[in-house]
């Protein structure tokens, strides 16, 4: 027998919260809905995980109450199913007579946001749903903020001295291409105008791709990293090849490469592998003298995938991977464009995928090395 205590929560009625009670004590369910509901709660039962979650799709409670010990499926299923659909974001309090720690720790590491044990009094339910609200509401003023404050950083970034540079070029030089009789520019110089533009509109690219994969990383999202088909034709070395050749041929650098892929599986977005080996090999022609060596190196069998690029460039020193921070160049140089997003991306990549990242800078010689675990089997 659990004895209520009302307390009444003066709340605008035009925003009534909606919360739902899932437990298979009926008398214990319908007293809780009561109450909430006279505290100006809209409120939905449900006598069962199955049932809940029926419920929860049907009416998108702000916050659910749900007890573990249930027939059919029980608390800790709820939530388990809850996490796969478009309402895992839905607060779950726990009230359950369970009372060992280790059934409260894997509902946390289920993902719930409290845990009530029985007997409880309403005061303690009331508290712990009105605590759940300030958090939607303080997350909500940060998305608001941080939408606002990104807007303006993005304009900032695209007007940037990079990002301006880049198009100075194309638009200058495409301009004197355009406005001078083709007999009078010399070939060389014609060819040589044509690579900046090509370069400069690369550069483009990757600066917007450098953006886009980083708010990518800060949502923590990883359904961007999952495989994706080969085209016909297509392997791990041709893919390496292709991209190699491409900027080799982009920055007169063919030459100076030195490549060896052994294996062709891989476990992660293709998309992604083309941008961890794109943004390696530009960092190496960026700060590597013209025809000196750039070593790069692709294993991959059923357990690991490792890349390897080597140069002997400065590089920079760092105490530790954690200096490798969003918008942080570690060079001043004009010549060298970029936001300094590439190599942070690539960390937050690796670490996404549970792999490790490992930085190696030597008197001669500098390198990045990954090494990311084998999940899947492409065949």
């Amino acid at each position: 027998m659990f004895v209520f205590i009302v307390i009444l929560i003066k709340q605008n009625k035009t925003m009534k919260r909606k919360i739902l009670v899932i437990d298979d004590e009926k008398r214990l369910r319908s007293n809780l809905a009561e109450i909430l509901t006279l505290n100006n709660y809209d409120v939905y039962e449900a006598s069962d995980g199955i049932e809940g979650l029926k419920k929860t799709i049907s009416v998108e409670p702000d916050i659910i109450l749900c007890d573990i010990m249930m027939p059919k499926s029980d608390g800790y299923d709820f939530i388990d199913q809850l996490n796969k659909t478009a309402f895992s974001h839905i607060p779950v309090i726990f009230i359950t007579a369970k009372s060992d720690r280790e059934d409260e720790r894997k509902g946390m590491n289920l993902g719930a946001e409290d845990y009530i044990k029985k007997p409880f009094t309403i005061d303690e339910v009331i508290t712990s749903i009105e605590t759940r609200f300030k958090k939607i509401k303080k997350r909500k003023e940060q998305v608001k903020n941080y939408s606002d404050n990104s807007t303006y950083e993005l304009a900032r970034l695209i007007n940037s001295h990079n990002i301006r540079s880049s198009v100075n070029i194309i638009l200058g030089m495409s301009g004197i291409l355009k406005n001078v009789s083709i007999d009078t520019v010399d070939k060389d110089d014609s060819r040589s105008m044509l690579g900046y533009i090509e370069q400069s509109g690369w550069q483009i690219i990757s600066s917007t791709n450098n953006l886009y994969y980083y708010e990518l990383t800060k949502l923590k999202r990883t359904d961007f990293l999952e495989i994706g088909p080969f085209e016909e034709g297509d392997t791990l070395t041709t893919k390496t090849d292709f991209l190699i050749s491409k900027y080799g041929k982009l920055y007169n650098r063919e030459k100076d490469f030195n490549v060896t892929v052994i294996g062709e599986k891989i476990s992660f977005s293709l998309n992604i592998f083309d941008y961890i080996i794109e943004e390696l090999i530009l960092n190496a022609i960026k700060f590597t003298p013209l025809h000196t060596k750039i070593i790069v190196t692709v294993f991959s069998d059923n357990s690991i995938l490792k890349i390897k690029i080597q140069d002997n460039g400065g590089g920079f020193n760092i105490a530790d991977l954690n200096e490798i921070i969003p918008f942080k160049k570690f060079n001043d140089r004009e010549d060298v464009p970029g936001f300094g997003l590439g190599l942070y991306n690539i960390k937050r990549f690796t670490e996404l995928l549970n792999g490790s990242m490992k930085i190696t800078n030597l008197e001669n010689a500098f390198s990045v090395s990954l090494e990311i675990p084998m999940t899947y089997d492409n065949k």
